[in-house]
């Protein structure tokens, strides 16, 4: 596990910090390990919690304002408490922490970090046709440059997030399937937080969905077409090995699969990119 001279920096600073603040009050933290660490209650300082964050607020969240990928902006934008509870949870662990969870663990955290970062952005500029219509600032980069983000106790935006935290991160492909970017075209926003011991099966599910729903990617064997995911272009690398093809051939099931198969099949794209409101 990689740790940067800047989480290194942090991590001595509250240790110091948490040291200097025992002693002064006649007490010591031998190791992380020792009752001393711990306050009147049991718990041990921020810095030298492990536990990853509970997203079971985020999974009820989506259930309640997401169906079928559908999600209630208007409703959500009059109640945005529990958004904003979930936003503060996610933005306490610092990086050297979120680093000593399981990669699962993290994994499940940018994602749904992502997807709810680009709810409240949304609701921030609520309503909307699409999510294109957001800028930042007088130089118009476009929603994925907004600063909304914070994490690891810095200021990101969800671009940072998509490329960074998780592509280049962790470079699964399925991560395609789970990030939500709050369009028709887009896969659908799940009604369930992803979460560390159920990844693995999470992410196959979402990408079979994906890659087999017709309204996204649509398989014309009569035409001898596919007018498939945009996503699929422009992150054609992600696929490589084995390819768009092959890899849509993984999750496809068998009807689209014995058209996939065809080696003269030909390939277009599309995507629409305005908003997944619930009608």
């Amino acid at each position: 596990m990689a740790i940067s001279f800047k989480d290194l920096f942090f991590l001595c600073f509250m240790v110091s910090f948490a040291f200097l603040s025992g002693r002064a009050a006649g007490q010591t933290c031998p190791d992380e390990n020792s009752k001393q660490c711990e306050d009147k209650a049991g718990n041990k300082p921020s810095f030298l919690n492990t536990d990853s964050v509970d997203h079971q607020p985020w999974d009820h969240l989506l259930k309640k304002y997401v169906s079928e990928g559908w999600v209630s902006y208007a409703l959500w934008k009059k109640d945005q408490k529990g958004l904003d509870d979930y936003l503060e949870a996610l933005q306490k662990p610092a990086g050297i922490q979120v680093k000593s969870w399981t990669q699962p663990e993290q994994m499940a955290f940018y994602i749904n970090a992502y997807n709810a970062y680009t709810i409240k952005l949304l609701l921030n500029h609520y309503p909307v046709k699409s999510i294109k219509e957001i800028n930042n600032g007088i130089f118009q980069k476009g929603p994925w440059k907004v600063e909304i983000v914070r994490l690891l106790h810095e200021v990101h935006h969800l671009d940072w997030l998509e490329h960074e935290a998780l592509r280049l991160q962790f470079k699964d492909p399925r991560v395609h399937a789970a990030i939500h970017c709050a369009s028709k075209g887009c896969p659908k926003l799940q009604s369930f937080a992803f979460v560390g011991e159920k990844l693995d099966e999470q992410l196959t599910r979402v990408m079979r969905e994906f890659v087999n729903d017709p309204f996204r990617n649509n398989y014309k064997a009569e035409k001898n077409k596919a007018v498939i995911s945009e996503i699929f272009k422009w992150f054609q690398r992600d696929f490589d090995p084995p390819g768009v093809k092959a890899y849509l051939t993984r999750y496809a099931d068998d009807g689209i699969k014995q058209l996939l198969q065809n080696p003269n099949l030909q390939f277009d794209y599309a995507y629409d990119w305005s908003l997944n409101e619930r009608p």
